[in-house]
């Protein structure tokens, strides 16, 4: 048998080299270079084109080139299909910064070229005339160091057909073992079919003669006798993953999507049978704006049934670090565009096929967007432990299901049971050959639920897509090739459709809890300041909508700015695709992002501002000479805040109390008490008294004690012990210090924006050289400065006691110069327990400070949003932050990851200035008593204080009254397509519990719960404006409300 493989394998490498034959190159090529928006203009523009020769090379970092050539086929090539072929000298298949481009026949874009793109039909019966070639090319390689080698030739259709003929079964009998009667039989086959084949001379007359005599036998004899529908198909959906920015910037992926779009139109029209998917609505925008007639054939084929619109989200984003806000628009947003555009009634999958793990809380938002289906395969890449079902029942933290399906694509093993330590990943970007069919079957671990699979197909990251030797080979897979899965080409709903109905009244396993994906854990940290702008403008975004809603309940003649806030919005969407937000992009990547989160800024700021003095114009006032403030709280819960007045104000008074202020850099601070939910209290201005403002002491003592603390401080700044008064307890462990800086080398094995790998722990260096230290004391707040150096890099934190709140903040400047090395802050907690709450989005979920397991060992680096808590049953302590993610455990002690700094790929990233605050928070109680979700969002958005030239009758205002503690209202905005109120809540405690909502602000006519995407579901009563619900635990609860 080894000599029939060896000698059939040759001879395929014969037929392979004799599709094509009479190449001719092409010298006569002009180029030129040209800028990033010049696409439109180039087939017009004769000028500035230089004669590019043989041997010539071409390329630069993010660059553009045209080139230019016009073909007249011999005579012997007219009525023959004729071929174009350019190759670059690149040679790895799946580098993303190989070279791409735009081919345009006679002015008409016809398709895209790359490596594995390399060959299209100029035609299908060549003229005797003249084919004006033009190439719009784009590089991304630092060396000048591209070739352009272009030639023509005839294609045998006939030497095609049979070669891929052959190439099938011959794979699918490699992949057999010697033992199975199968592989025998089909070597059989196709070397009896060789026999067939004259390879006298090759080419000749004889030669293509006997290829047409060869491949009728071969199809009576082998794809007629042999060939059935095997009892497990692999559905086959025609896909290309498209990165919204990596490697390159967003402006390339608009074009990475027209090449790849017009990639999948020529195919469709050279296979019919061709279906194609893309999930991404942001992607079909970029076609739309950049190229309207190719947008519009795409339009033409989702009408016709060939291309699939479905996936969910505005894009592929981040699930992790985004805020369950950010999800559900998402989901609006891109339900929303394909609504619009393509008519489509609803979209049911939610399509992640390359995301960095996944929130407990998605199954909720899913199921009340209307998504019944969830698919991804990066799970597959898990450093240690495999999720032992592919398809099940993924169950959320409020109890919420969804149908869960995790691609298996994968190469087949012939001998599994050899390999002790087997390669568990799986991929987005299929090759559609047998390996792979097999493979995806092979790998799948449910087989007694289904017999029917899914892959997805077709080179990714990049863009590219489908290939034609994918769709040749998808051709002979259909026909059912024996030892092989039956493929299905197909569309993903039409899968999952069928997996439900496979799946009906059997036994489905469940996953509860989030999936957590044992690897790029360093995403949680890396780029820490565009992590911080997410989440100040994520808080931004959401205080905008609830200024701009209140302003319109006011006034109803105000005009509820949607667009500009959509605009808003959009651009943070943008931003927390799932390789710009987890930090793992390139230099430019991350310029771009900072001038997208300004211009959201600069949209929230100008938009607060409008409807705040909306507000204040609909309030009553008399004029008076003293100044009043207002302080707003765009939070729905009651809070005490230590504020800093406006520049220049030093005395105030509250409900007619002076309150006592003390002097700081930024301005005097005071105290607020009791500052209504989503509403504001008044501040008076008195004329300065200076004995009544606060002095402030400062020394450089290490021991001192505050109303809630007595605190003591090591010789290197580290906190040695701190003794809670209130419980008469000490927090710390003794013997440990805490607020430890320690340094560890973070040398990933690969992915190093993306990995910490589990021995980074190996090398650790405390950060104990002080520069400076002193302690301010004063009566709102005890201050510690402390500066530290540690190599080039320096760290400055202001640790800031305060008298109103057993909440102790931890204000961080570092200009950080470092790279590949990982800053974390450790506290040692004197507090009995294994399990550590982490907050996520809509809720919380509880993790294992131990490691018992393989699996718990593998969460050595876990995320979580705005804080974590540890607490035995009467007692605990949170740490609480404004702007991170990762967190680690060891038993009681946490800590925080503050920065990263890899080098892969963007050099320096990470290596600038830092401003961030955590804070420590211990309370009375488990994290519910401690309230710490409210200390916590209270941290994250401060109270806006407003200098108001007039006297207002109006003391405080409150839009609805305060709520339960463990009701958080998330969302407060004018309803997408009305003028209804729409409000989001959540419930944050995992408790049951009623919910009496005051609605006199708004003079209620009508309330009705609703989906997230704002559909009407069920009418709720409003009595004496008062709307009853009930809420389950970690619910959401959508609200829409009619004036």
């Amino acid at each position: 048998m080894y000599e029939i493989t060896k000698r059939i394998e040759n001879l395929l490498g014969t037929l392979q080299n004799e599709i094509n034959s009479d190449e001719i190159v092409i010298h006569d090529i002009q180029m030129k270079k040209l800028g990033m928006n010049e696409r439109a203009t180039f087939l017009e523009d004769e000028t500035g084109y230089q004669s590019f020769k043989t041997g010539d090379r071409f390329g630069e970092l993010d660059q553009h080139y045209c080139f230019k050539a016009t073909i007249c086929p011999p005579k012997d090539f007219v009525g023959k299909r004729v071929v174009l072929q350019l190759k670059t000298g690149a040679t790895d298949i799946w580098n993303t910064d190989n070279p791409q481009f735009i081919l345009y026949i006679d002015k008409k874009m016809l398709c895209a070229l790359d490596m594995n793109h390399y060959e299209c039909v100029l035609s299908e019966q060549a003229e005797n005339r003249e084919y004006h070639i033009a190439l719009y090319a784009y590089t991304n390689t630092s060396q000048k160091d591209v070739a352009l080698d272009l030639k023509v030739a005839v294609q045998h259709k006939e030497v095609q057909k049979l070669y891929y003929d052959l190439l099938v079964p011959f794979e699918t009998a490699a992949l057999l073992k010697d033992s199975n009667d199968l592989k025998f039989d089909m070597l059989k086959a196709i070397n009896d079919t060789m026999n067939l084949i004259d390879f006298r001379v090759v080419p000749s007359d004889g030669f293509y003669h006997s290829i047409c005599k060869a491949r009728d036998y071969f199809q009576e004899n082998f794809y007629e006798k042999m060939c059935k529908a095997n009892d497990v198909t692999v559905y086959s959906v025609g896909h290309t993953h498209i990165d919204i920015a990596w490697k390159w910037r967003v402006r390339q992926t608009k074009e990475k999507a027209i090449r790849s779009f017009s990639t999948v139109l020529y195919l469709m029209d050279r296979y019919p049978e061709y279906k194609f998917m893309s999930s991404q609505p942001i992607l079909y925008q970029f076609v739309k704006e950049e190229e309207p007639e190719l947008y519009e054939k795409i339009k033409e084929r989702v009408k016709e049934g060939r291309w699939e619109t479905e996936g969910a989200m505005w894009l592929e984003a981040d699930c992790n670090l985004s805020s369950g806000e950010s999800l559900i628009r998402h989901i609006m947003y891109g339900k929303k565009f394909f609504k619009d555009e393509f008519g489509k009634k609803d979209n049911v999958i939610l399509w992640l096929p390359d995301v960095f793990g996944y929130s407990a809380a998605l199954p909720q938002i899913l199921k009340k967007s209307g998504i019944k289906y969830f698919m991804t395969t990066k799970i597959g890449w898990n450093e240690y432990n495999k999720i032992p079902n592919d398809t099940f029942l993924w169950k959320g933290i409020d109890g919420s299901e969804i149908l869960t399906y995790f691609i298996t694509t994968r190469d087949y093993m012939t001998d599994p049971e050899l390999n002790k330590n087997p390669d568990i990943s799986t991929t987005y970007n299929g090759l559609q050959n047998p390996s792979q069919i097999m493979g995806t079957w092979q790998r799948f671990q449910n087989k007694d639920l289904t017999k029917d699979v899914l892959t997805c197909y077709g080179y990714g990251d990049g863009g590219g897509g489908t290939t034609p030797k994918m769709l040749e080979q998808s051709k002979r897979l259909i026909k059912g090739i024996p030892g092989c899965p039956t493929v299905k080409q197909t569309f993903a709903r039409e899968f999952f459709e069928k997996l439900e109905a496979n799946l009906a009244g059997k036994q489905i396993p469940k996953w509860c809890g989030d999936l957590y994906l044992e690897f790029h854990r360093g995403t949680y940290t890396s780029m820490g300041r565009n992590k911080k702008n997410n989440r100040k403008m994520e808080f931004a975004l959401m205080t905008t909508e609830f200024f701009q809603t209140l302003a319109f309940i006011k006034d109803t003649s105000f005009a509820y700015a949607k667009e500009e806030l959509e605009q808003a919005w959009k651009l943070l969407l943008l931003n927390q695709f799932h390789d710009i937000l987890p930090g793992s992009s390139i230099k430019e990547v991350y310029e771009d992002s900072d001038i997208d989160y300004q211009k959201i800024d600069d949209i929230t700021t100008k938009l607060s501002n409008q409807a705040l003095q909306v507000i204040g114009m609909n309030l009553d006032y008399q004029e008076s000479k003293e100044n009043i403030i207002f302080v707003w709280n765009p939070l729905s819960m009651v809070r005490n805040e230590t504020i800093c007045l406006p520049k220049g104000i030093k005395n105030v008074a509250h409900h007619g109390k002076k309150l006592v202020t003390q002097y700081s850099e930024e301005g005097y601070l005071c105290h607020v008490a009791n500052i209504p939910a989503n509403g504001y209290t008044v501040l008076t201005c008195l004329k300065e008294r200076e004995n009544e403002i606060a002095l402030v002491n400062e020394s450089d003592i290490k021991e001192f004690e505050t109303k809630y603390y007595k605190v003591c401080f090591n010789e290197v700044g580290e906190l040695s012990s701190l003794f809670d008064k209130t419980a008469e307890r000490e927090i710390l462990r003794d013997g440990v210090c805490s607020n430890q800086l320690l340094v560890y080398e973070d040398r990933p094995y690969e992915f190093d924006a993306w990995n910490i790998d589990s021995f980074y722990k190996e090398k650790c260096y405390p950060v104990n050289e002080v520069l400076s230290w002193s302690v301010q004391q004063g009566e709102l707040q005890t201050k510690v400065l402390c500066k530290k150096r540690f190599l080039d890099s320096t760290i400055q934190q202001e640790i800031i006691f305060y008298t109103n709140s057993k909440r102790i903040d931890f204000h961080t400047n570092v200009d950080w110069k470092q790279e590949q090395l990982l800053l974390k802050a450790k506290f040692a907690l004197d507090i009995e327990t294994t399990k550590a709450t982490c907050d996520i989005q809509f809720g919380n979920i509880v993790r294992n400070t131990h490691k018992n397991t393989s699996w718990e060992k593998a969460q050595f680096e876990v995320c979580a949003h705005k804080w974590v808590d540890l607490s035995e049953a009467s007692y605990g302590v949170a740490l609480i932050n404004d702007c991170k993610y990762g967190y680690s455990f060891e038993e009681s002690d946490i800590s925080i990851t503050l920065i990263k700094s890899g080098i892969f790929p963007y050099a320096d990233a990470d290596k600038q200035m830092h401003e961030f605050t955590y804070s420590l928070y211990p309370h009375e109680g488990d994290f519910r008593g401690g309230r710490v979700v409210q200390t916590a969002y209270e941290q994250n958005v401060p109270c806006k204080v407003i200098l108001q030239p007039a006297y207002i009758d109006a003391k405080e205002f409150s839009l609805f009254g305060e709520l339960p503690d463990h009701v958080i209202l998330e969302s407060i905005k004018k309803a997408q397509d009305s003028d209804e109120i729409i409000l989001r809540f959540y419930e944050a405690y995992g408790k049951r519990g009623k919910v009496n909502l005051d609605v006199n602000q708004l003079s209620a006519k009508g309330a009705w719960l609703c989906s997230m995407l704002e559909e009407k579901e069920t009418n709720l009563l409003i009595h004496e404006n008062q709307i009853n619900f009930e809420i389950r635990p970690y619910e959401i609860i959508t609200m829409s409300i009619e004036r």
